[in-house]
C-alpha cells in the first residue's frame, strides 16, 4: 500500500494580490484565511504584502491639546519610492501615511561628443535629478573613468554638485587606447551609473594639396612631386590653379616658380619641382595652390580660393651616422673664474662637410632633461617599442618632477607637462600588460604564447606605485601585479626568474649572485608599493642571509638593503665594493667585467655606478666618492641628455635627482659664462636663479676641426657645459659580435617601384646569443617599408615588434643565435629622387650597444 500521505497530494499556490495603495488588499487576504474582519487594533497597514521594511520606535513629549510638536523620524537610505506608516499611540492609535521619494530618481551621466581623437579633451557633466525633474544638490562619492582593457586613467572623489549639476574634463594623450572607454559615477548608496565614449583613429581630412615627398633626404638629391588634388562637394567638374613653390634657405629651385594647372574632381593633376638640397638639417617646403587663371581654357566661377601645405623634410649626410658628446660640470666660486676646455678631433673617413658641433649651456645638472618635457623618449636614440624601453616616456617624468618639486621651481606648466606625459606613459605601457596582471617586453600575442616577465613586472609595479602619488593609476591592476610577484617567492624568500630577461647582463647579474640581485630588484619595488607584507620581510631575509657573488648583484643588494632599514648589512658590504672601484683624477666609477660570458658593456658600468651613488650618499660620510661619482656620470652623458639605453638612464636621472635633491650649489648663483673656440667663435651666456633651466644652445660657426672649445665660468655656482660632434663616416670598423649580408632585387623585373631586401643576420660572439636585437634599415630616398609584408613577420615568429622613426625602419628580435637568420622586407617608392645615395642596414645589441655592425645597401639595376 502506498504510504503516501493527504497532505503530499495537496496542491500548493501561491496567492499573490496587486492593487494600488489603500484599497483594502490587506484585509482581503484577511478575510479570505480568518472569515473575518481584523480589529482595529489588529490592523496594521503593511508595503509589500504586509511585510515590513523598518520599524522605528520614537519617545515624544506629552503633547497638550491644541500645542503641535515636531520631531524628525530617519528612514534607510536605501528606501525605495514608496509609502511609509507612521503610528502614534496614546490613549489611542492614529495612523499617517507619508509618501517617501529616494533623495535621486536619476543620475545622468553626458559628454560633448560621442567620438573623440586623440589629444582631444573629454568633456563630461553629471546631472542629478529628483521625481519632479527638479535638481539636486549632493555630493558624488567617485568619478572615474576607464580605458577599453579596464585600466582607471582619470578619478575624482567626494565631488559636491552645484543645482544638481557637477562638470569634468579629461585631457586624452596623442597616444591613447583606442575603443570604448566608460565613465562611472558611484553614489554614497552604492548605485553606479556608466556612460561610454569612443576613442578613434584620427583620419585627417582630404586635402586639395598634396605634397608628396619623402620625410628624409639625403644632401644632394633631387626631388620634389607635387600632387595636386581637388575634392569639391559642389561639383565642380574643372577648376583652374597656379601651384607655387615657396622660396626657402638651403633649398635651390631649379626651373620655374610657379605652375599653371587643370584639375578636376575625379583625378589629381601632377606637376614636378626639381629642386636640389644643399644643406643639412631641416628644412621646411611650403607649397601653396590658389584657383586662378584660365589653365581649363576658361575662367573659374567660384572666385579665389587657396591653400597651402608645409612639409619638413630632414636633409642628411650621406654615410654612416656618428656623435660625440664631452660633458664638464663647471663651478665658479666666490666671484672668480674657471675654464675647462674640450677637444674636438677629427678623422680622415668623415664624410666630407657632414660635420656639425653645438655647445650647450644649462644652469641645472637636469636642465636638458626638464627641457625635454614634450618628449622625454628623446634622452636616448635608441629604439624603445618594448615594454622596458617604453618606461621612458614615464619614469623621467616622475623624477623631473620630484627633483622640481623638492626644489621649488614646479610651475604650474611644468606641472601639467610632467602629469600629462606620465598619464600618457601610463596608457603605453598598459599595451604589455598580461590579464594576469604580470608584463613582458611585448605584450600579450594573439600569435604566440606568451609569459611575464618577473623582472619587468617588478619594474613597472615600482613606479606605478611612486607615480600613484602624482596621477591616477588603478589600485586593483597594481595589487594583481604585486600578487604575481609574490607568488613566484620560493620559500626562502628569494626570487627566481620568470620569463626572459632582456639584458644577459642582468641575467648574469642573477646567476652569479645566485638569485639575489632579482631578490633585490624586487625588494625596491615592494617598498615603494608600500607593502609591509610577509613576502617583503621574507625577502629582506634573503639578501641579509645571502652571499652575492657578481659586482652587479653586490652592488644592487647593498642598495637594496640600505632601501630597507638595513643599515648594517649595507655598511658592511660599502668597504670591498669601494676598493673595487676605478678611481679617476676626480672622478669614480665601477666597471663590470669585460670577458666571459656575462661580459659587461658601458650601460652596465652607468647602471651599476649610478646605484652606488645613493648607496653611498645614504650611509654619509662618502662625499668625496658621491662627488667623484656625479662627476664621472656627468661626463659619460649622451647629446640629448640620457646615457647609453633605457634601464641606465632611468637608473642614472634616479641618482642624479637623488644626490641633487640635498645639493644647494646650485641655489641662487649667477653666472656670466664665455665659449671661445678658435680665432672665430665667440659667445656668452648669462646663467641666474631665473633662467636656471634653460638649455641655451650656439652652434660652433665656422668648424675647423681639430679644434678647442673653451668655456670659461666666472660668478658664484655652477654650471652644466657639453659640447656634441656629430658627422658620418665613409665607413666603419667590423665588430665581432655579429654578421649581416643583404640582397636587393626588383619585385618586377625591369621596374624599381618595389624592392624586395632580403637579410640574413647572425650572431658570432663567443657566448650562444645575444640581448634583445635591433637591426635597423634607412630607407632609400623616396621609399617606405610595406606593412602588411613586416606584419607577416610578426605573425610568423621571425620578428617580435616593428616601428618607423624617421625613414627609420627598425626590426625587434628577442635574440639573435649562432644559425643565420634570413628574412625579406618589401619597400615601396612613393617619390622619385634623382641622384639617389646608398642607405645603411645596422645590426647591434640593444643593451650592449659597442656590439654594433653597420653597412650599405644601394638602389640596384632596373633596365
Amino acid at each position: 500500500m502506498d504510504e503516501t500521505t493527504i497532505e503530499d497530494d495537496i496542491k500548493r499556490l501561491k496567492i499573490t494580490v496587486v492593487g494600488d495603495g489603500n484599497v483594502g488588499k490587506t484585509c482581503l487576504l484577511y478575510v479570505f484565511k480568518n472569515g473575518s474582519f481584523p480589529d482595529s487594533d489588529q490592523y496594521v497597514p503593511t508595503i509589500e504584502m504586509g511585510k515590513s521594511v523598518f520599524e522605528k520606535n520614537e519617545q515624544i513629549p506629552v503633547v497638550h491639546e491644541f500645542i503641535s510638536s515636531c520631531f524628525d523620524v530617519s528612514v534607510p537610505d536605501t528606501l525605495r519610492a514608496s509609502y511609509i506608516y507612521l503610528k502614534v499611540d496614546n490613549d489611542y492609535a492614529a495612523w499617517s501615511k507619508v509618501r517617501v521619494e529616494p533623495k535621486v530618481l536619476v543620475t545622468l551621466v553626458q559628454t560633448d561628443k560621442a567620438r573623440y581623437r586623440p589629444g582631444q579633451t573629454v568633456k563630461l557633466r553629471v546631472l542629478s535629478l529628483r521625481q519632479d525633474f527638479t535638481a539636486l544638490d549632493d555630493t558624488i562619492k567617485e568619478i572615474w573613468i576607464t580605458a577599453p582593457e579596464g585600466a582607471r586613467l582619470a578619478q575624482w572623489l567626494d565631488v559636491r554638485m552645484d543645482v544638481g549639476l557637477v562638470q569634468k574634463e579629461f585631457q586624452l594623450t596623442q597616444e591613447p587606447p583606442l575603443g570604448r572607454w566608460t565613465i562611472h559615477v558611484r553614489r554614497d548608496d552604492g548605485s553606479i551609473t556608466k556612460q561610454s565614449f569612443d576613442v578613434e583613429e584620427f583620419v585627417p581630412p582630404r586635402f586639395e594639396l598634396n605634397v608628396n615627398v619623402p620625410g628624409v633626404l639625403f644632401r644632394d638629391s633631387r626631388v620634389l612631386t607635387v600632387k595636386v588634388c581637388a575634392k569639391y562637394t559642389f561639383g565642380k567638374p574643372l577648376l583652374s590653379v597656379i601651384v607655387r613653390l615657396e622660396d626657402v634657405p638651403g633649398v635651390q629651385l631649379q626651373g620655374q616658380r610657379e605652375r599653371a594647372l587643370c584639375v578636376g574632381t575625379d583625378q589629381p593633376s601632377v606637376s614636378t619641382f626639381p629642386v636640389l638640397f644643399t644643406e643639412l638639417g631641416q628644412r621646411s617646403l611650403v607649397v601653396s595652390v590658389r584657383a586662378t587663371g584660365a589653365a581649363c581654357g576658361r575662367p573659374n566661377d567660384i572666385g579665389v580660393q587657396s591653400d597651402a601645405l608645409v612639409r619638413d623634410i630632414l636633409v642628411k649626410p650621406e654615410g654612416f651616422p656618428q656623435e660625440e658628446a664631452l660633458t664638464e660640470r663647471v663651478c665658479a666660486k666666490e666671484g672668480g673664474s674657471n675654464t675647462h676646455v674640450f677637444e674636438l678631433g677629427f678623422s680622415p673617413r668623415v664624410v666630407p662637410g657632414s660635420s656639425r658641433a653645438v655647445v650647450s649651456i644649462c644652469g641645472d645638472p637636469l636642465g636638458q632633461a626638464i627641457t625635454q618635457l614634450t618628449g622625454l623618449e628623446s634622452l636616448v636614440k635608441v629604439p624603445h617599442g618594448c615594454g622596458e624601453q617604453n618606461m621612458v616616456y614615464l619614469v623621467p617624468n616622475i623624477l623631473v618632477h620630484q627633483y622640481m618639486k623638492a626644489k621649488d621651481i614646479l610651475s604650474a606648466e611644468l606641472k601639467k607637462k610632467t602629469v600629462d606625459n606620465m598619464l600618457s606613459g601610463y596608457q603605453r605601457q598598459l599595451r604589455y600588460r598580461h590579464s594576469d596582471g604580470s608584463y613582458s617586453a611585448f605584450g600579450e600575442s594573439r600569435w604566440r604564447r606568451t609569459q611575464g616577465s618577473l623582472w619587468l613586472t617588478v619594474y613597472v609595479m615600482r613606479w606605478f606605485a611612486v607615480a600613484s602619488k602624482l596621477v591616477p593609476i588603478d589600485a586593483e591592476d597594481l595589487a594583481a601585479s604585486r600578487r604575481w610577484v609574490e607568488q613566484h617567492q620560493r620559500s626562502n624568500g628569494c626570487f627566481n626568474r620568470v620569463g626572459w630577461l632582456y639584458d644577459k647582463a642582468m641575467s648574469g647579474g642573477v646567476a652569479d649572485g645566485g638569485r639575489l640581485a632579482l631578490t633585490a630588484f624586487t625588494v625596491l619595488a615592494l617598498l615603494e608599493a608600500g607593502s609591509g607584507s610577509a613576502a617583503l620581510r621574507r625577502a629582506v631575509r634573503c639578501l641579509r642571509d645571502g652571499t652575492p657573488s657578481g659586482l652587479y648583484a653586490q652592488v644592487l643588494v647593498a642598495h637594496a638593503l640600505l632601501e630597507a632599514g638595513e643599515r648594517a648589512a649595507a655598511e658592511a658590504a660599502v668597504p670591498g665594493l669601494l676598493r673595487r672601484a676605478v678611481p679617476g683624477e676626480d672622478s669614480l666609477h665601477w666597471r663590470s667585467g669585460r670577458s666571459g660570458r656575462w661580459s659587461g658593456s658601458s650601460a652596465l658600468d652607468v647602471e651599476i655606478t649610478a646605484y652606488m651613488t645613493p648607496t653611498l650618499l645614504g650611509l654619509g660620510g662618502h662625499e668625496t666618492d658621491v662627488a667623484a661619482a656625479v662627476h664621472w656620470l656627468d661626463r659619460r652623458r649622451n647629446g640629448h641628455g640620457g646615457w647609453v639605453s633605457t634601464q641606465d638612464t632611468v637608473v642614472a636621472l634616479s641618482a642624479l635627482v637623488a644626490v641633487e635633491r640635498r645639493s644647494n650649489e646650485l641655489k641662487a648663483h649667477k653666472v656670466d659664462v664665455t665659449v671661445t673656440s678658435g680665432n672665430t667663435f665667440r659667445r656668452q651666456f648669462q646663467v641666474t636663479a631665473s633662467n636656471r633651466l634653460l638649455h641655451q644652445q650656439a652652434e660652433l660657426r665656422p668648424l675647423q676641426l681639430p679644434t678647442t672649445v673653451s668655456v670659461t665660468a666666472a660668478g658664484s655656482g655652477c654650471i652644466m657645459a657639453q659640447t656634441v660632434l656629430r658627422y658620418s663616416l665613409k665607413e666603419t670598423k667590423a665588430k665581432q659580435a655579429f654578421h649581416i649580408k643583404h640582397n636587393i632585387r626588383p619585385a618586377q623585373t625591369g621596374l624599381c617601384q618595389t624592392l624586395i631586401l632580403q637579410i640574413c643576420a647572425s650572431y658570432t660572439a663567443a657566448d650562444a646569443a645575444s640581448n634583445m636585437a635591433i637591426i635597423e634599415i634607412e630607407m632609400l630616398s623616396g621609399f617606405v617599408a610595406i606593412d602588411y609584408v613586416l606584419q607577416e613577420l610578426v605573425r610568423s615568429n621571425v620578428i617580435r615588434r616593428w616601428e618607423v622613426r624617421q625613414a627609420v625602419l627598425a626590426l625587434y628580435f628577442e635574440q639573435l643565435v649562432k644559425k643565420t637568420l634570413c628574412f625579406d622586407v618589401r619597400v615601396l617608392q612613393e617619390a622619385v629622387v634623382q641622384r639617389l645615395k646608398p642607405a645603411t642596414i645596422a645590426v647591434y645589441d640593444y643593451y650592449t650597444t659597442e656590439h654594433r655592425l653597420e653597412t650599405e645597401y644601394r638602389l640596384p639595376a632596373c633596365g
